[in-house]
């Protein structure tokens, strides 16, 4: 991103999201790239989806103890493998119409760490808070009639 910045009220001072500011206690990274990848053979693939941003900050009440946040990288992939059953089992009617997919959110269980001035994780900012689920296996059955 090269610029996000808010102005709040008219003749007021401008918000630098990416640069300390904040409107809801998380920063805008600066950079973020995002990856996804893809391969299907006779119905039956695979899908892995990867997001990465950079560290950020947000600028605090330097009276307070803490001041500062600083927010950690993150990288995170997503894993989906999947089979059309029709295409595997051909002639079958039960088959017709059905995918089975297993997706695996978040395979590395990676969490964002953010830490104060003093090196302390804040308790609002604890990665269970920030994101509950973590790791995520789901199994789907879909059918189409």
């Amino acid at each position: 991103m090269l610029r996000d910045a808010v102005l709040l009220s008219e003749g007021g001072p401008w918000v630098d999201l990416l640069n300390g500011g904040t409107l809801g206690g998380s920063p805008q990274p600066r950079h973020k790239v995002q990856l996804s990848s893809g391969v299907i053979d006779n119905g039956v693939g695979i899908r892995l989806d990867g997001n990465w941003q950079s560290a950020s900050h947000v600028t605090g009440d330097q009276t307070a103890s803490g001041g500062d946040l600083r927010f950690g990288e993150l990288v995170t992939f997503d894993l989906r493998l999947f089979a059309n059953m029709a295409n595997r089992f051909r002639g079958q009617a039960w088959a017709r119409g059905m995918r089975v997919s297993f997706t695996v959110g978040n395979l590395l269980n990676r969490r964002q760490s953010v830490t104060d001035g003093t090196g302390a994780t804040p308790v609002a900012y604890q990665p269970a808070y920030l994101d509950p689920e973590g790791r995520t296996l789901m199994l789907s059955v879909r059918k189409i009639f």
